[in-house]
This record gives C-alpha cells, structure tokens and sequence, in this order.
C-alpha cells in the first residue's frame, strides 16, 4: 500500500488520498478516507534527526530487482516515483507527502539500497546544491515520509487540475506548449507559483517543478509571455504574419505590460549596451517609434547531453565532425545522449526594431527525420 497526495481534514484527522497504483496492486480512488498515522500531530515539531526507523522496520530488506523509477518527464522524476520504486522492493505500507518537486540524484543512489534504513539515509543524503528536507520515520505500522519545508511548498504549489490540463495538451507535441497555452498557463500562476517556476530556490532550498512539459518559457520569459496573453487575436494574428504592434496601437493594460517586459529582462543587468538601450525607450520623443515583433527561425541543430554538461552543436556537421568537436570543448565528459534535432525559435521583441529591441526567446525541438537519439 502506498499513499500519496494526503490532507487532512480536523478534527477527525481522517485523510483524503490518492493511491498511486502499483504493479500487482488495484487503485483506489480519490475521495474515499482510511484512518492513518498523521504526518504531523498536533504540537508536534519536526525531529532533529531525518532518519528515525525502529529496528524492526529499519532492517526490512529491499529487492534487487532490475528497473529504475518511472520518469515523468525526460530524466525527471519526484519522490512519488521514487515511493511507487520501493513499494515493489519493499513489504512495508507508505504514507508520504507528495509535491511536484524534482528529486536531484544524479545517480539514482537509492536504488543500491539493501534495507530501508539504507534506503531513507540515502535519499535524504546531503550534496552539493542538492539538499532533500524529507523526514523518514515509521508511525502506526506506516513508513512515513514527509517535507521539512511542507508548509512553504503548499504556498508554491500549483493545483494539480491546471497542470494536468496542460500535461495533456503537452503529451500531443512532444513535451511542449504553444506560445498560447504558455501565455494562458502564466496568467493562472499567482506570484508565489510563478517564483516556483522562475527562482528555482525557495528558503534557501535548490527545487523545481516536476511537469510534464518543458517549463523553460515560464522560467526566462514569463514577461514576455503575460504580454503575449494580453494580446487580441487579431492582434497576434499580425504579430505571427510578422507584422510589428506598435506602441501607439496599444490599450493602456498592454503598454504597461510592454514596458514590464523590457524592465524585467535580465539583460538590462547583464549588458551595458541594452541598458542605454532601454534608456532611449523612455524618452517621449521616441515613443512613436516603439513596436511589438515577433520573429520564428528554424534550423537544424545537433545536441549533446553528458554529466554535467549540455551543448549545442550546427546540423550542417555530420555526426563525427559533431563528436569530435564536442571532445575536444568537453574532453573528460561521457557522453549521455546525443541527437539532429530541428528547431524553431520564437523570439519575442520589444523596442524600434528587431535590432534594436529587448528579446525574449522561446525554442522547441523535435527530433529530426533522419536522427535517432544515442
């Protein structure tokens, strides 16, 4: 039995759940209630200590069977997958908190577990830039695990029916949004969800949302993205023909958002040309001239992913030309996975001209024709 997903409603400290379904096991459905050991009783603070397992519990072995977690999206994966990964391994009933946080563990450490109090040390182990705040113990039966920073997620947190929403429009484009549903999805983010997906650091803590879709616009160009969902139909019906939206045509919610977009860029900080840039586009004289465009490029691009390392190499390259390049910029790099991708870029631009204007890119990628990934 796993438990995932649980609130509680008081005082009767019955529990809400979803239970994830396991191989072998049948799935219970959202709404019914079990009386289980709370994560957290009343008075209750959090323990010094993450790991507290009783010897009984501590000791249950784990199985090695082949097969690593389930990846929701690309090489991510939260510690729900990771719970669903010991349920089969493991003879013991769970009840965890569940959030869309990505488990950061390079090399799935856990899985060479052989006890569960093996197992809990080390997922909850600390490493560089990677700190896991679970709390690993055992209450009535139940191995129970639970976030240290519980309370700051549910203030982070989206509501799973949105994101789902948007998995399913994602799962029909190969993990991608349009520039529409992205500028939709942004405007139902309230300021702490948006920071969820932007900071990627919350309290200190390193986190990033676990989705089913590239969250990469939400993270570098929501401005942009808040600006595109103000637009009329009309008017990105001429922004996508490549027509530019001047200043002047704008309504009043729109040229505030324009001028949000070029204040939040975060090249405004990092190059000291667009800052005289930026400079120039709140003189009034000048007003007149500023517009709205958006360009779409498309090319052919190899990329190559190794540990700790991610690059992108011109399709014009055969495959050796690629590799060899990519060995002597990154010698002592393995090689993960590499792929011919085509690409198409959107690049969203606010100022005089496409040359002289705040940019705001947006990439998809799909796997090219003639390329298989390695």
């Amino acid at each position: 039995l796993i438990v995932l997903s649980v609130w509680y409603s008081q005082p009767e400290n019955t529990v809400h759940f979803h239970i994830a379904e396991i191989k072998g096991l049948t799935s219970s459905g959202a709404g019914e209630t079990l009386h289980l050991p709370p994560l957290l009783n009343s008075g209750e603070s959090a323990p010094e200590q993450q790991v507290n397992l009783p010897e009984s519990v501590a000791q249950l072995p784990v199985r090695n069977l082949p097969g690593k977690p389930e990846r929701i999206y690309r090489d991510v994966y939260t510690l729900a997958e990771i719970l669903e990964w010991l349920a089969e391994r493991c003879e013991v009933p769970i009840v965890a908190q569940a959030f869309r946080i990505v488990h950061h563990d390079r090399h799935d450490s856990f899985t060479s577990a052989r006890s569960l109090e093996d197992w809990a040390q080390r997922i909850t182990e600390k490493r560089e830039y990677e700190k896991h705040n679970y709390i690993v113990d055992s209450k009535g039966g139940y191995l129970r695990i639970r976030y240290y920073y519980a309370p700051i997620w549910r203030m982070y947190e989206v509501p799973e029916p949105i994101l789902q929403t948007y998995e399913r429009r994602a799962e029909q484009a190969e993990g991608f949004l349009s520039l529409d549903d992205y500028a939709e999805l942004i405007t139902q983010l309230n300021t702490y969800q948006e920071q969820f997906f932007q900071e990627r650091r919350v309290d200190w803590e390193r986190v990033e949302p676990a989705v089913r879709f590239d969250p990469s616009p939400l993270v570098w160009s929501a401005p942009a993205l808040r600006f595109w969902a103000s637009l009329t139909r009309a008017q990105r019906t001429l922004a996508l023909e490549g027509k530019p939206i001047p200043l002047a045509q704008m309504n009043p919610v729109q040229r505030r958002l324009f001028f949000e977009a070029i204040e939040e860029s975060p090249a405004k900080t990092r190059n000291y040309e667009k800052y005289e840039l930026i400079a120039r586009m709140y003189n009034p004289e000048r007003a007149g001239d500023l517009a709205f465009f958006l360009d779409q490029q498309q090319k052919v691009v190899w990329i190559i992913e190794g540990e700790h390392a991610y690059s992108e190499r011109p399709g014009t390259m055969n495959e050796a030309q690629m590799l060899e390049d990519f060995r002597r910029v990154f010698p002592d790099v393995h090689i993960r996975r590499y792929g011919k991708y085509d690409s198409k870029e959107l690049r969203l631009l606010f100022g005089f001209s496409r040359e002289e204007a705040i940019g705001y890119r947006i990439t998809y990628r799909k796997l090219a024709s003639d390329s298989k990934p390695q």
